[in-house]
């Protein structure tokens, strides 16, 4: 999700995504996960989203359905309302 573009830089929130079950109330299965393609069930994990810059990024693995996608913003927009994020 690109955050911030300032120029020719931008920012952008990565939310990891783990072969690992869920652990927590933010974490989330990728329910689509075989269309990205990944090997295995996997679960997003909100609680640990970073913001960093797309000039990190070395290569796109994949993309997230559009219902993946709606789950994953929902339940981050929730986890930054509960922790006073803006």
């Amino acid at each position: 999700m690109v955050i911030d573009v300032d120029g020719d830089k931008a920012v952008v929130m990565s939310v990891p995504i783990t072969s690992a079950a869920p652990r927590d109330e933010y974490d989330i299965e990728v329910f689509d996960w075989a269309e990205i393609p990944l090997n295995h069930i996997s679960t997003a994990r909100i609680s640990k989203t970073i913001v960093i810059p797309v000039s990190d990024f070395l290569k796109k693995l994949g993309k997230v359905s559009d219902d993946d996608w709606d789950n994953i913003t929902d339940l981050l927009m929730q986890y930054m309302e509960h922790y006073g994020i803006e």
